[in-house]
């Protein structure tokens, strides 16, 4: 359990609901859950986790920046100098938490041991801070007929309006594709990305990793081939 400092618990308060997520600079993924009072906040839900993973000690600095368009926070776990405390994980026990912060499509084939090796360098290759990741692995719908689905999860996160456009991106490359979305019955975002998927020649089976964010208030997804 970890205790909001006094100066900041008001704003803290506002700013969060009775729970957010925490992203390290290493991608690692907390859920924390917040109970307020008159006097205090105390943070509790995955926190124990973190203070284990990172080995924090009496003394030691959480430095967390608050991302308002996404609704989490950015944080650096620092020893009482101020030197930044990595992960005190096996790789393996590493290498599961960066995929247990992933949403993975549902009803998906099993990923291979190679497969997993590359998607875990993939994640752990964006540096920057997003909304949790989606793996995708394409479908015939995704390729021959040109049709993305987001969750009704991504859709609420991202703002989505009843149709619109979003912008999709290859970190490293320069271009850029604007696709256009409409919300589903169902709440979901199809959209068509015809230009994304010959461009990049997707193929039927192939892992894709989605990671959703917001640039002022634009929808943006981030687009890593695996």
């Amino acid at each position: 359990m970890a205790i909001v400092p006094c100066n900041v618990s008001a704003a803290f308060n506002t700013a969060v609901g009775d729970s957010f997520e925490m992203v390290t600079e290493q991608s690692l993924r907390y859920t924390l859950s917040v109970t307020k009072s008159s006097a205090k906040t105390f943070l509790e839900g995955e926190w124990s986790d973190f203070v284990e993973q990172h080995a924090l000690q009496y003394g030691d600095k959480v430095l967390m920046r608050y991302k308002p368009k996404m609704r989490s926070f950015s944080c650096l776990p620092c020893d009482s100098k101020g030197k930044e405390r990595t992960p005190a994980m096996t790789e393996d026990e590493y290498n599961n938490k960066i995929l247990c912060g992933c949403s993975f499509n549902i009803r998906m084939s099993e990923i291979t041991d190679d497969e997993r090796k590359r998607l875990q360098s993939r994640l752990k290759s964006g540096k920057r801070i997003t909304m949790k990741p989606l793996v995708h692995r394409l479908t015939a719908t995704y390729v021959d007929k040109y049709v993305l689905r987001l969750k009704k999860s991504v859709a609420e996160e991202l703002n989505l309006q009843k149709s619109g456009s979003i912008q999709f991106r290859v970190p490293k490359e320069p271009c850029c594709h604007d696709v256009s979305y409409k919300i589903m019955t169902d709440g979901r975002a199809s959209c068509q990305w015809k230009d994304i998927v010959e461009v990049h020649r997707l193929a039927v089976g192939q892992l894709l990793v989605l990671a959703p964010t917001l640039e002022e208030d634009d929808p943006v997804v981030l687009l890593y081939e695996v």
